[in-house]
């Protein structure tokens, strides 16, 4: 079936956010990028003609600071429902990252000091309407028109999710970076749970994989060899 949705990306520096269109032009966001770019985000959607009361879901693919940056903008400036799973919700709250094992070596080395520079975004304190998800869902998003389903892809982190439309095409968040070869993450929590999560991708029918850092990617790249 292919997908009535259509999908909008937005750049952020190093980082991507993604709209998804619904009916009546409402809208899901999905993940925010780091606090200071939360006006260029507000222009960039204006540019496109839509306006912050559009947006009725925010989509955490996980808690990592990059993706959680300007929540508490999107919660004080929008209607959003904020969804993710419920193994981000303390780390959200408690303003914590967990990275995992990271791939290359430079980073791990420099990593305090990126820290220090870069702090980890605001904590974001959930709401009662706000959603946390214990597996996949396809409910949720049907009240806006959007043919898609949300999924508990862990890996990278434990509380990561993606979102597949009908058409095949993922939101993915950094589950899949295209930055490197393969395109694993540079931060992986646990390895064999990150495999499960690619398989669990293709099995649901993945064609188009939309990672969060670097350019789309045909699902292909993520099958066994």
């Amino acid at each position: 079936m292919e997908s009535k949705n259509e999908i909008i990306t937005i750049n952020l520096g190093k980082g991507k956010n993604f709209l998804v269109r619904g009916t009546e032009n409402r809208y899901l966001l999905v993940d925010t990028g780091l606090p200071w770019y939360w006006k260029v985000f507000e222009s960039e959607i204006r540019k496109r003609g839509i306006n912050l009361d559009d947006i009725k879901y925010l989509l955490l693919t996980h808690h990592h600071s990059d993706h959680r940056g300007f929540v508490n903008e999107i919660m004080k400036n929008t209607p959003a429902v904020v969804i993710l799973h419920k193994e981000g919700k303390n780390l959200l709250e408690g303003n914590r990252d967990i990275l995992g094992e990271c791939r290359i070596w430079l980073i791990r080395i420099l990593l305090p000091l990126m820290t220090l520079f870069s702090p980890p975004s605001p904590p974001v304190k959930l709401r009662e309407q706000d959603i946390l998800l214990e597996g996949d869902d396809d409910g949720i998003l049907k009240s806006i028109g959007i043919e898609g389903k949300i999924l508990h892809t862990p890996g990278h982190t434990r509380d990561s999710l993606s979102l597949i439309l009908s058409d095949g095409s993922v939101l993915i968040g950094d589950t899949v970076m295209n930055m490197l070869s393969p395109p694993h993450p540079i931060f992986i929590d646990n390895r064999e749970e990150l495999r499960s999560s690619w398989d669990k991708i293709l099995r649901e029918g993945a064609k188009v994989l939309y990672p969060a850092h670097g350019a789309p990617l045909p699902a292909d790249v993520i099958k066994k060899p």
